[in-house]
């Protein structure tokens, strides 16, 4: 029987422009829903600017990974 657990994947997002690293964030969890949480938030290098971070995680079942992973793969064939 497949495992059907989600398993978390941990994602950083970091940039200089704060703006569109917040706005990845925002995308991300646009597409993911409630199962992507921000775990953490900091400024970097402030001497340099200062690069955002942003941390988080995106809870996956696997087999449903691999479904939307061969969908994508099938429509980049059809595509040419």
């Amino acid at each position: 029987m497949p495992d059907t657990r989600p398993t978390g994947v941990k994602l950083t997002l970091r940039g200089p422009d704060h703006t569109a690293v917040e706005s990845a964030a925002d995308e991300i969890k646009r597409r993911f829903g409630a199962r992507f949480a921000v775990s953490g938030r900091k400024v970097c290098g402030a001497s340099t600017g200062g690069y955002l971070v942003i941390s988080g995680v995106v809870l996956v079942n696997v087999g449903t990974a691999i479904d939307v992973s061969a969908d994508d793969l099938l429509d980049l064939i059809a595509a040419g």
